[in-house]
């Protein structure tokens, strides 16, 4: 280790520092320190000095830490959010018992009574009007007894032509068997003259027979005949005919 002083008398060792750790000054020459007297070590405390003969701007000291305390009328108080009120529902009133009402209130009572007794009604039907004087009145039936319509329907047939086929604008409608031709598939026609049924062909792709013969242009058919179209059969029941005729029962205007 090599001691020396700088010109300010601080004693630091050469070897480690250029200059002088203190004060920054220039070394002045090597002395020997005693053993007894301790080697000034630079404090982390003492600030360091400028060179002589350099001035440099005063260092602007820390402003010192506000100890003051606020009064509790500047503290804010901390804000506490409500939260969000529900708008609660009304709980649902109670019907009111009818034994309740006061006896003076009796038309009253009995009005409730019978709203209450109209409202557990179901809803009402639909019931269809017909004006008599523009309904035909049949003058027979065909009765299917093998197909989907077996055993279920009775379709009325009128004065004059009747077609049968799957559209709905046909006379006798068979719009849920497949096998029936959609356009008059065949025709009964009542001649009410000579009061006579005929079985007639139609138009459509569907073959007709009658009593198990195949039809090709028209034959006259008679109680209890069966008549086959697609996989279809009926049985025919006149009404009108040699014993009964409508024009006995009803007159014209």
């Amino acid at each position: 280790m090599k001691k020396v002083k700088c010109s300010n008398g601080h004693f630091f060792d050469a070897d480690r520092f250029a200059t002088c750790p203190s004060c920054g000054a220039e070394p002045v020459g090597q002395v020997s320190v005693p053993s007894d007297r301790p080697i000034a070590q630079p404090s982390s405390t003492q600030p360091l000095m400028p060179p002589a003969g350099l001035d440099l701007p005063p260092i602007p000291s820390a402003p010192a830490p506000n100890t003051e305390t606020h009064s509790s009328q500047d503290a804010k108080p901390p804000c506490h959010t409500d939260p969000p009120q529900q708008n609660e529902l009304p709980a649902p009133r109670e019907p009111i018992p009818l034994a309740n009402v006061s006896s003076g209130s009796s038309e009253l009572a009995a009005a409730v009574k019978a709203t209450a007794s109209t409202n557990t009604s179901p809803l009402p039907k639909t019931v269809a009007y017909y004006d008599a004087g523009e309904v035909e009145p049949p003058v027979g039936w065909l009765v299917c007894v093998r197909g989907i319509y077996t055993g279920n329907h009775a379709f009325a047939c009128k004065a004059g032509r009747n077609r049968i086929g799957r559209n709905l604008d046909m006379d006798i409608c068979l719009s849920d068997d497949g096998s029936i031709s959609r356009d008059t598939h065949a025709i009964i026609i009542y001649e009410p003259k000579n009061r006579i049924f005929y079985l007639q062909a139609g138009t459509g792709s569907g073959l007709t027979y009658h009593n198990g013969n195949l039809i090709f242009d028209h034959t006259e058919i008679n109680s209890y005949d069966k008549i086959e179209l697609g996989k279809a059969e009926f049985i025919f029941f006149p009404l009108c005919g040699e014993q009964f005729t409508w024009d006995d029962y009803m007159t014209k205007d």
